[in-house]
């Protein structure tokens, strides 16, 4: 037996022992198997006082939600140590009612610290929820996280700003910004910007206009001031 179950007491061996008997208390176990033959979404456990791993029962896992192909679906890995009781004191029907970290397992926040929550995976995704400052902060291994502040921010109220070190990227197949009256349309067949009133492009550089052909229309003037005006 593991060091795992070093733990356990004699007279809950005892009981194990009579595995036709009942036991109304809490055993602690470790996950062995997840491919559940009758894909019900339960784990295999081995519990303090089965030896054979072939006899480990299949233990159903409890959940905040569950429901017809809807629920918080988040299954223990292989290797994790679980928390098992039984239905009605039956050692051959167990549940699992939560997890337990260990020294050989730690937690993902080594210190704990109220303000934040963390929801983390075996590979290192994760979303982190802090108060102080209030951000949601997601992340997915290996690239850079994006942290997003929500109000009160010093962005102000009304405002949701994505920050990321590496840049943001959106992929879609239509993106639509819209802002009071104006509009700006990225779709498959071009861009379009929609100004209700001025429309203003601005560089302390050159700016530059290329396509196949080029139409400016004016519905009163158009006017082109420079230094030096080459139409060719």
């Amino acid at each position: 037996m593991t060091e795992m179950f070093s733990w356990v007491s004699d007279s809950i061996e005892e009981v194990a022992d009579k595995i036709q008997g009942k036991f109304y208390g809490v055993v602690v176990g470790r996950v062995i198997n997840l491919l559940d033959p009758m894909t019900l979404g339960r784990v295999q456990v081995q519990l303090p006082f089965i030896d054979s791993l072939d006899l480990s029962p299949w233990a159903r896992v409890a959940t905040p939600m569950a429901g017809l192909g809807h629920g918080i679906y988040c299954i223990p890995n292989i290797g994790d140590e679980v928390l098992v009781a039984f239905e009605h004191g039956d050692v051959g029907s167990p549940y699992v009612i939560g997890s337990l970290w260990n020294a050989l397992s730690p937690p993902p926040l080594p210190t704990p610290i109220p303000q934040i929550r963390t929801i983390r995976t075996l590979v290192g995704n994760q979303i982190v929820f802090s108060e102080v400052p209030p951000t949601i902060t997601l992340q997915t291994a290996p690239t850079p996280p994006v942290t997003i502040p929500l109000p009160p921010s010093p962005v102000g109220p009304h405002q949701t700003v994505i920050m990321s070190p590496a840049g943001v990227q959106i992929v879609a197949t239509s993106v639509q910004i819209v802002a009071g009256s104006n509009v700006i349309n990225m779709t498959p067949d071009g861009i379009t910007i929609a100004s209700a009133s001025n429309l203003t492009l601005a560089a302390t550089g050159a700016v530059s206009i290329t396509g196949s052909a080029v139409s400016i229309t004016g519905g009163a003037a158009v006017n082109i001031t420079g230094a030096l005006v080459t139409i060719n």
